[in-house]
């Protein structure tokens, strides 16, 4: 959820550093939280056995660390897109 109340009305570098900065604090999370944090409970939950698929449920918790894994990337290429100055925003036409 994004509240651009204050992103919108900046402009230049400022706005800039902004973005940068909100994608600095998604990768933390991501890093934090999905990857290290969706590890330690894939670890944890490896000696359990689901019911119905008789798996291990840690190989269904293997997505978490996974998109945190992906966040993490994405963010890295949005923050060279925006050192570079290049929006990939779609427009109102697209």
């Amino acid at each position: 959820m994004r509240m651009g109340f204050i992103a919108d009305k900046l402009t230049g570098v400022p706005k800039k550093i902004l973005e940068i900065i909100i994608e600095l604090m998604i990768m933390a999370f991501s890093v934090s939280v999905m990857v290290w944090g969706g590890y330690t409970i894939m670890q944890l939950s490896m000696t359990q056995v689901t019911a119905s698929l008789g798996i291990p449920m840690g190989v269904v918790y293997i997505v978490v660390p996974l998109s945190g894994v992906l966040i993490a990337i994405y963010s890295v290429l949005n923050i060279i897109d925006l050192a570079m100055g290049i929006d990939r925003r779609p427009t109102e036409e697209e």
